[in-house]
């Protein structure tokens, strides 16, 4: 049995509001475990983070030429600079970790 602590592996792309959707399938395309959109940090703004999680760390040549068709798909312009971010998330109590959060009412 493997002592190795479990990661995860995020790759973030920070885009305009019609681009969430596209980069999302894209994701979805990557085979993500899942993926979330951030729309809270950036409320007075028409860009969103949306994150993929991976259990194996993606080549971003391959994660940008998804998004870029994903984009086609989508009727949307491909010339756009996509930033990534990748990171590595290491595994935590996910259940119990919204308890830090919660505060009595």
């Amino acid at each position: 049995m493997s002592t190795e602590p479990i990661k995860w592996y995020a790759v973030s792309a920070t885009v305009h509001a019609e681009y969430v959707e596209a980069v999302e399938f894209a994701f979805n395309n990557l085979d993500s475990l899942g993926s979330d959109v951030d729309l809270m940090s950036n409320k007075n703004s028409d860009v969103s983070t949306v994150t993929g999680y991976f259990s194996q760390p993606p080549d971003a040549d391959h994660v940008l030429t998804e998004i870029k068709n994903a984009a086609a798909i989508y009727s949307l312009s491909t010339e756009v600079d996509f930033a990534l971010r990748f990171s590595v998330i290491e595994n935590q109590d996910w259940l119990a970790g919204w308890k830090k959060y919660w505060k009595p009412v």
